[in-house]
């Protein structure tokens, strides 16, 4: 079983309903959890390996969605991984 960690970004934009914004409801499959407002990240532990869909949505204290979801898809490998270097950088003091 994996760790998925998921990461969002925002920007203000003026929508109904903009000042009941109470939290953000992150998804990945049949998985839900709530994420305070300045939070922009979120973990789902023991996430069996297979195909996910998942969302971010800010909603009001309710569950009621302020906009759209922001929706991506995630695949946890079945097969064993093991953390291989794909990308460096370098920084000079």
């Amino acid at each position: 079983m994996k760790t998925v960690n998921v990461t969002w970004t925002t920007q203000d934009e003026a929508v109904a309903g903009a000042e009941t914004a109470d939290h953000f409801v992150a998804t990945l499959g049949t998985v839900e959890a709530s994420e305070p407002l300045n939070s922009r990240s979120h973990s789902f532990i023991n996430v069996e390996p297979g195909s996910y869909q998942g969302a971010i949505s800010c909603v009001d204290a309710n569950g009621k969605e302020l906009a759209p979801p922001l929706v991506f898809s995630v695949t946890v490998p079945a097969d064993a991984t093991a953390p291989i270097p794909v990308g460096v950088s370098t920084q000079l003091q």
